[in-house]
Protein backbone atom coordinates (compact mmCIF):
# COMPACT_ATOMS: atom_id res chain seq x y z
CA UNK A 1 0.00 0.00 0.00
CA UNK A 2 1.32 3.46 -0.91
CA UNK A 3 2.09 5.86 1.95
CA UNK A 4 -0.65 8.24 0.76
CA UNK A 5 -3.15 5.36 0.90
CA UNK A 6 -1.98 4.39 4.37
CA UNK A 7 -2.64 7.94 5.63
CA UNK A 8 -6.16 8.06 4.21
CA UNK A 9 -6.89 4.54 5.51
CA UNK A 10 -5.69 5.49 9.00
CA UNK A 11 -7.91 8.57 8.91
CA UNK A 12 -10.93 6.52 7.85
CA UNK A 13 -10.26 3.75 10.41
CA UNK A 14 -9.87 6.17 13.31
CA UNK A 15 -12.91 8.18 12.22
CA UNK A 16 -15.04 5.04 12.02
CA UNK A 17 -13.70 3.72 15.35
CA UNK A 18 -14.74 6.99 16.98
CA UNK A 19 -18.15 6.81 15.26
CA UNK A 20 -17.66 10.14 13.50
CA UNK A 21 -19.42 10.53 10.16
CA UNK A 22 -17.88 12.03 7.04
CA UNK A 23 -20.54 14.75 7.26
CA UNK A 24 -19.42 15.66 10.77
CA UNK A 25 -15.75 15.69 9.71
CA UNK A 26 -16.58 17.91 6.76
CA UNK A 27 -18.53 20.32 8.96
CA UNK A 28 -15.72 20.53 11.53
CA UNK A 29 -13.19 21.09 8.74
CA UNK A 30 -15.40 23.78 7.13
CA UNK A 31 -15.63 21.93 3.83
CA UNK A 32 -18.19 20.02 1.82
CA UNK A 33 -18.91 16.39 2.59
CA UNK A 34 -17.88 15.51 -0.97
CA UNK A 35 -14.60 17.36 -0.48
CA UNK A 36 -13.91 15.42 2.69
CA UNK A 37 -14.84 12.12 1.03
CA UNK A 38 -12.25 12.89 -1.67
CA UNK A 39 -9.60 13.08 1.06
CA UNK A 40 -10.50 9.61 2.33
CA UNK A 41 -10.65 8.23 -1.23
CA UNK A 42 -7.23 9.73 -2.04
CA UNK A 43 -8.62 11.89 -4.83
CA UNK A 44 -7.18 15.11 -3.46
CA UNK A 45 -3.78 16.05 -2.05
CA UNK A 46 -3.70 16.49 1.68
CA UNK A 47 -1.99 19.66 2.88
CA UNK A 48 -0.17 19.46 6.17
CA UNK A 49 -2.42 22.06 7.82
CA UNK A 50 -5.49 20.02 6.82
CA UNK A 51 -3.83 16.85 8.18
CA UNK A 52 -3.19 18.68 11.48
CA UNK A 53 -6.87 19.71 11.63
CA UNK A 54 -8.02 16.15 10.94
CA UNK A 55 -5.71 14.78 13.63
CA UNK A 56 -7.04 17.31 16.11
CA UNK A 57 -10.66 16.43 15.35
CA UNK A 58 -9.87 12.71 15.65
CA UNK A 59 -8.06 13.31 18.95
CA UNK A 60 -4.74 11.88 17.76
CA UNK A 61 -1.31 13.28 17.09
CA UNK A 62 -0.58 14.12 13.46
CA UNK A 63 2.42 11.77 13.51
CA UNK A 64 0.04 8.91 14.28
CA UNK A 65 -1.43 9.34 10.79
CA UNK A 66 1.90 9.44 8.91
CA UNK A 67 3.47 6.12 7.86
CA UNK A 68 7.09 6.84 8.78
CA UNK A 69 9.48 4.28 7.37
CA UNK A 70 7.04 3.06 4.70
CA UNK A 71 8.30 5.28 1.87
CA UNK A 72 9.54 8.76 1.09
CA UNK A 73 7.92 11.64 2.91
CA UNK A 74 8.46 15.27 1.93
CA UNK A 75 7.59 18.22 4.10
CA UNK A 76 7.77 21.47 2.20
CA UNK A 77 7.51 24.89 3.76
CA UNK A 78 7.39 27.99 1.61
CA UNK A 79 6.91 31.58 2.61
CA UNK A 80 5.43 34.29 0.41
CA UNK A 81 7.00 37.59 1.47
CA UNK A 82 4.56 39.67 -0.56
CA UNK A 83 1.57 38.32 1.37
CA UNK A 84 3.52 37.32 4.49
CA UNK A 85 1.96 33.86 4.40
CA UNK A 86 3.41 30.43 4.96
CA UNK A 87 2.47 27.27 3.09
CA UNK A 88 3.15 23.76 4.36
CA UNK A 89 2.79 20.69 2.18
CA UNK A 90 3.13 16.99 2.92
CA UNK A 91 3.91 14.63 0.08
CA UNK A 92 4.03 10.85 0.30
CA UNK A 93 5.22 8.31 -2.25
CA UNK A 94 7.79 7.75 -5.01
CA UNK A 95 6.03 9.70 -7.79
CA UNK A 96 5.55 12.65 -5.47
CA UNK A 97 9.20 12.48 -4.51
CA UNK A 98 10.26 12.48 -8.16
CA UNK A 99 7.97 15.42 -8.93
CA UNK A 100 9.39 17.35 -5.98
CA UNK A 101 12.98 16.63 -7.07
CA UNK A 102 12.15 17.80 -10.61
CA UNK A 103 10.53 20.95 -9.25
CA UNK A 104 13.48 21.71 -6.97
CA UNK A 105 15.97 21.12 -9.81
CA UNK A 106 14.01 23.61 -11.91
CA UNK A 107 14.19 26.17 -9.10
CA UNK A 108 17.94 25.62 -8.79
CA UNK A 109 18.38 26.14 -12.55
CA UNK A 110 16.41 29.39 -12.41
CA UNK A 111 18.45 30.65 -9.46
CA UNK A 112 21.70 29.71 -11.23
CA UNK A 113 20.58 31.67 -14.30
CA UNK A 114 19.78 34.68 -12.11
CA UNK A 115 23.19 34.42 -10.41
CA UNK A 116 24.97 34.19 -13.76
CA UNK A 117 23.04 37.22 -15.00
CA UNK A 118 23.96 39.19 -11.88
CA UNK A 119 27.62 38.21 -12.26
CA UNK A 120 27.58 39.49 -15.87
CA UNK A 121 25.93 42.68 -14.62
CA UNK A 122 28.62 43.10 -11.95
CA UNK A 123 31.39 42.62 -14.53
CA UNK A 124 29.74 45.24 -16.75
CA UNK A 125 29.55 47.65 -13.82
CA UNK A 126 33.21 47.02 -12.99
CA UNK A 127 34.12 47.89 -16.58
CA UNK A 128 32.09 51.09 -16.31
CA UNK A 129 33.83 51.96 -13.03
CA UNK A 130 37.25 51.54 -14.64
CA UNK A 131 36.18 53.73 -17.58
CA UNK A 132 34.80 56.40 -15.23
CA UNK A 133 37.97 56.35 -13.13
CA UNK A 134 40.02 56.92 -16.30
CA UNK A 135 37.69 59.75 -17.29
CA UNK A 136 38.02 61.35 -13.84
CA UNK A 137 41.80 61.04 -14.01
CA UNK A 138 41.85 62.63 -17.47
CA UNK A 139 39.54 65.46 -16.37
CA UNK A 140 41.66 66.12 -13.28
CA UNK A 141 44.81 66.35 -15.49
CA UNK A 142 43.07 68.84 -17.78
CA UNK A 143 41.87 70.88 -14.81
CA UNK A 144 45.47 71.37 -13.52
Amino acid sequence: MKPKDIVRQKIRDIREDKKITQATMAELLHMSEGGYAKIERGETDLKIDRLANIAQILGVEMVDLIPFGDGPIIFNHSHDNSTNSSHFNLALGESTLQNEVTHLNHIIEMKNEILASREREIEGLKTQIVALEKLITALEKDAH
